[in-house]
């Protein structure tokens, strides 16, 4: 079909937050650095697993968010990129 042609390209997560913390992941998307590096250059079936590890590490994130105190998390394990 025609339309099959005109598909979506798959849009980068970046919100333009990027701080890489102390394993070298986006704070902003959640991407490694690799992913990062690697985005333009895959297609669009690694860039969904590359969001779905997104979403795991989101989640991840989120539930040690609220239990920060349990976890020893501090704003200096944060680089910029």
């Amino acid at each position: 079909m025609l339309l099959d042609t005109f598909k979506k390209e798959i849009q980068s997560p970046c919100i333009r937050n990027c701080c890489l913390d102390e394993n070298d992941v986006c704070v902003g998307c959640f991407r490694s650095l690799d992913e990062i590096l690697q985005w333009s250059k895959v297609d669009e079936e690694a860039k969904r697993l590359i969001l779905m590890r997104t979403q795991t590490r989101r989640k991840m994130a989120s539930d040690i968010v609220e239990t920060p105190f349990a976890s020893g998390l501090s704003n200096t394990n944060v680089k910029a990129l």
